[in-house]
């Protein structure tokens, strides 16, 4: 397959993506607004704030791929917060499951393994969050003045190659292993719960964290459209599924807004 081929692929994807997004994200707000229950009212507007970022990423991500310049960066910048809210709405959800369960149990000890996840996960992103703008290359072929001239020594010699290496390396392996661990933290605490809509809502939600360590993966670090189309298109189908899967609650909650009024 050619690679103009592969490309029209990925745009598809994400247009497709992109569409299934923008409707999720009114469909959030729409029912965060109709619950009553300030835990179900908090959970919908987070998954809104998620879809915002994650839709943000897509776009630019699909800009950089038709070769638009000047959008690498952004592009990177909003993958950074696109980890950083999905794992904090990841950590929200798994102590959701906690407290649903009767037993209270500590799934897979979360409770002491999310302050080592916090670390080693926002440790990189915080690193390569500082170290790109500062090693990014001149913004034009033309221009031969490095981007920070006056960069103090110590800073030059802490982001050398070996150490920018390290914490590429350091960073991925966190990415991975967090996410891979909440999503299973999360399908297991939906197993706990006698509440069959969250139940559903949870599977699917752990199911589009999987599917979104593939999307990076594929996009970032294979540099493959097909796997990264099918990440995006996994992710956009799981998170719609997860999604609707609270619409019958929210239902009972406007019901019984009416019944109160």
């Amino acid at each position: 397959m050619s690679v103009d081929a592969m490309l029209i692929i990925l745009q598809l994807c994400f247009i497709i993506a992109g569409i299934t997004f923008v409707f999720l994200i009114t469909r959030s707000v729409s029912m965060g607004r109709k619950f009553v229950d300030r835990a179900y009212k908090s959970r919908a507007f987070w998954f809104a704030g998620l879809m915002i970022v994650v839709l943000l990423w897509m776009l630019f991500t699909g800009l950089f791929a038709s070769s638009v310049k000047n959008v690498e960066g952004i592009s990177i910048e909003l993958l950074f917060a696109a980890i950083l809210v999905a794992f904090v709405y990841a950590d929200k959800t798994i102590h959701v499951t906690l407290e649903m369960d009767f037993f209270h149990r500590n799934t897979l000890h979360w409770r002491q393994v999310r302050k080592l996840a916090y670390v080693v996960l926002f440790a990189g992103l915080i690193f390569l969050i500082v170290q790109i703008p500062l090693t990014a290359p001149p913004p034009c072929s033309g221009c031969t003045a490095p981007l920070n001239p006056g960069l103090p020594s110590w800073v030059s010699l802490i982001l050398n190659p070996t150490t920018e290496l390290i914490v590429v390396i350091e960073f991925l392996v966190a990415f991975v292993a967090t996410f891979g661990y909440s999503s299973a933290a999360i399908i297991i605490g939906a197993r706990r719960t006698s509440n069959l809509t969250m139940k559903i809502h949870l599977k699917w939600f752990g199911l589009g964290l999987l599917s979104f360590v593939v999307a990076v993966l594929g996009g970032l670090l294979l540099s493959s459209p097909l796997i990264a189309s099918f990440g995006v298109l996994a992710l956009a189908y799981t998170f719609y599924r997860a999604l609707m899967s609270l619409t019958s609650l929210g239902r009972v909650n406007r019901a019984e807004k009416e019944i109160k009024g």
